[in-house]
């Protein structure tokens, strides 16, 4: 399983750099919508995208690695990586609270 691709230019674009840019874009979207900004607010965007290349690191993408190859959501992985940076482990609190067992802590 591999997201490697051939760009519209026939570059070719790598699984690494593919996975970079999937958890970059995602992280940027999720953020987009929990501040409430507009796709218009280009410059927002640009504060908000230079805010997540600064915070993605080698840990968080061979984590992404690991769950991409295990077939698992990834969206539910986005989610998790947002609520570590950004919610102070809200939603694994709440999961140990409930007893839910989602996923183990895995701090950078």
């Amino acid at each position: 399983m591999s997201l490697e691709y051939k760009s519209f230019f026939g570059k070719k674009v790598s699984h690494e750099e593919a996975l970079k840019s999937d958890v970059k874009n995602s992280l940027i979207s999720i953020l987009m919508d929990t501040r409430g900004v507009s796709e218009k607010s280009f410059k927002e965007i640009d504060g908000i995208s230079s805010e997540v290349d600064k915070l993605i690191n080698e840990n968080i993408l061979k984590r992404a690695d690991d769950h991409y190859k295990s077939g698992k959501r990834m969206n539910l992985f986005y989610e998790i990586i947002y609520d570590e940076l950004y919610n102070n482990d809200q939603i694994k609190n709440e999961s140990i609270i409930f007893n839910f067992k989602l996923f183990e802590s895995k701090k950078y």
